[in-house]
């Protein structure tokens, strides 16, 4: 049983634990709003970069079959989950789907083969320091479930 003489050390030491949860909480909020950010960016991208492909594919720069698969985006016929998912078919879709195939795997050897160790992984540090982040939350949780506070106080 805590003496009236012990409270104020453990109540300190519960308003310490707390502070420092919420400046992790903190730190968490304000990273998930980065990371909310970077992905909103990211499909603006994909988004932009999905209207210049069909703009090309449109052109014919793309080559014929991406002119053709793309008359049949534009008239409705299949889409481009559809290419890429194998549900459409046809001769120009197959042709697609075997020539991203083959570009993955020699994309994959290429990786294999030459990795870049001078490029920094920015998102894989960022992915450690959330969950160090939430290491350090779990060990504080269970410090002050550890701290035994009598009734009374």
């Amino acid at each position: 049983m805590t003496t009236p003489e012990e409270a104020p050390f453990h109540l300190e030491g519960v308003r310490d634990a707390l502070e420092e949860i919420q400046g992790l909480v903190g730190e968490m909020t304000s990273m998930s709003r980065d990371y909310a950010e970077e992905l909103r960016d990211f499909r603006e991208q994909m988004a932009a970069a999905h209207r210049q492909r069909a703009e090309q594919a449109r052109a014919g720069e793309l080559g014929s079959e991406w002119q053709q698969l793309q008359r049949r985006i534009d008239l409705g016929e299949t889409s481009v989950d559809a290419l890429l998912r194998g549900t459409d078919g046809s001769p120009e879709a197959r042709s697609l789907r075997e020539t991203i195939v083959a570009n993955t795997e020699v994309l994959a050897e290429m990786q294999e083969t030459e990795p870049d160790q001078d490029e920094p992984d920015e998102l894989g540090d960022s992915f450690a320091a959330v969950r160090r982040n939430q290491q350090d939350l779990r060990e504080l949780v269970r410090e002050i479930r550890a701290i035994r506070v009598d009734d009374g106080l």
